[in-house]
């Protein structure tokens, strides 16, 4: 429809009214991405960048309009920092993973581009260059079952930076908590649970910690650092942590607390419910404390619904009525409880100079017969199930005992195996 010559039913960038040949809401989303690509196929790499990068915004947004750049563009993220990713490994990913099944119109692009002799890896890297973006959504190439599906929760980002320029201390930090994590995970200095909160909302330490150490020190060695710092963010925030775990780190660690206040990370306070060695407390001036974050619901896209096959709703008319059911069935729950009625208390009234046991014997007889005694009375439940002689249905919890048996056969009801 809108990918024919230049000289078809199209004005300029305006595409035909695809009304005339679709009422499908996601067809029309699709065609007009895809029409303002094709627009610029035959231009150079930055001025046909910035389209493909934008219908991959649009295709991630679910929507063709309202598009945040400017929040992409600013100096603050602008919903949650997840991490960083240098842009050589972002454009290589998005242009080589096949993940953008249907509804995206993204992996149509990509052939579109290739068709026209360009490279996608170049495209999307002219594009990242000339929009300036910052922020991009954190995309996962695969969903929660293994799924080849790209997914975006709408609130995670990542900080996108050239290949010759270092990441922020925010980006580096939030990409940190889950190493950190992860460690004392194996290292059995707290439970998993204790450290979920954290993988959320990260750790409020990290960042001034990471400014405070020095570079010079070797990678294991700064690791094991962030490892025990945040154990004692977690014993600051009454987390349980294992102290004899925390001291075998300090034995590996080759350097001591006592260098760690001098690099103003430690203070000389104790920290309390230590036995059998020392732990110093966080510098004063570095945060510590948890803020509560209220449980909200995840965000959702404001057309989300136009990704969606319509759906017919069946319209009742008013004089039509619901089919109500009456019932004179009374639920009661389980902590409750009234007296019987005197109707209720007829229902199980026996003779009391009849003895259970004959009774029972002449049900016994009854069912070997094919005859089974019926005697008067009403609904009665006992144990809440019925219990036969004859077929071996018992009672949960009764057992099937005479007194059971006899009570259903007061009842008046006949069981399975005589119909």
């Amino acid at each position: 429809m809108a990918l024919g010559p230049a000289t078809g039913a199209a004005i300029d960038n305006t595409p035909p009214p695809l009304s005339h040949w679709t009422k499908d809401n996601l067809q029309v989303l699709q065609v007009q991405r895809l029409f303002s690509l094709t627009c610029n196929m035959e231009c150079e790499l930055p001025v046909l960048g910035p389209s493909l990068v934008l219908l991959l915004l649009q295709n991630i947004f679910c929507r063709n309009e309202k598009i945040p750049l400017a929040e992409l563009q600013a100096t603050k993220c602008p919903e949650t920092l997840k991490g960083h990713i240098n842009l050589s490994s972002l454009v290589e990913n998005l242009a080589t993973r096949e993940s953008f099944t249907n509804p995206f119109t993204f992996s149509r692009a990509r052939k579109l581009i290739e068709e026209s002799g360009k490279d996608v890896s170049e495209c999307l890297k002219a594009g990242f260059l000339e929009m300036k973006l910052r922020w991009f959504p954190d995309l996962k190439f695969r969903d929660l079952r293994g799924t080849r599906q790209a997914t975006w929760n709408f609130v995670d980002f990542v900080e996108v930076h050239n290949d010759d320029k270092e990441p922020s201390i925010e980006a580096r930090s939030s990409a940190l908590v889950g190493d950190i994590a992860m460690e004392m995970e194996r290292r059995s200095i707290c439970y998993a649970r204790n450290l979920e909160k954290y993988r959320e909302h990260g750790m409020p330490w990290l960042i001034h910690v990471l400014k405070r150490v020095p570079g010079t020190i070797d990678a294991s060695t700064h690791k094991k650092i962030l490892v025990l710092v945040s154990s004692v963010g977690l014993l600051m925030n009454r987390d349980f942590v294992c102290y004899d775990k925390i001291k075998d780190l300090l034995m590996e660690l080759k350097v001591s607390q006592a260098d760690l206040q001098k690099w103003k990370i430690m203070l000389t306070s104790v920290c309390d419910r230590t036995f059998g060695f020392t732990l110093y407390k966080l510098h004063y001036d570095i945060p510590y404390r948890m803020v509560h974050h209220p449980v909200t619901s995840k965000k959702k896209p404001p057309t989300l619904l136009l990704e969606q096959d319509p759906v017919e709703v069946p319209v009742e008319l008013e004089d039509e009525e619901p089919d109500t059911v009456i019932t004179r069935a009374v639920f009661m729950p389980a902590n409750v409880s009234r007296q019987w009625s005197e109707e209720e208390l007829s229902f199980v009234k026996t003779d009391p100079s009849v003895r259970v046991k004959d009774i029972y014997r002449q049900y016994v007889q009854g069912c070997r017969h094919g005859r089974p005694v019926m005697m008067l009375g009403d609904f009665v439940t006992v144990h809440g199930l019925p219990a036969c002689a004859e077929c071996s249905l018992k009672v949960p919890g009764g057992g099937g005992d005479e007194e059971a048996a006899v009570g259903w056969l007061w009842a008046g009801f006949l069981c399975v195996c005589f119909l």
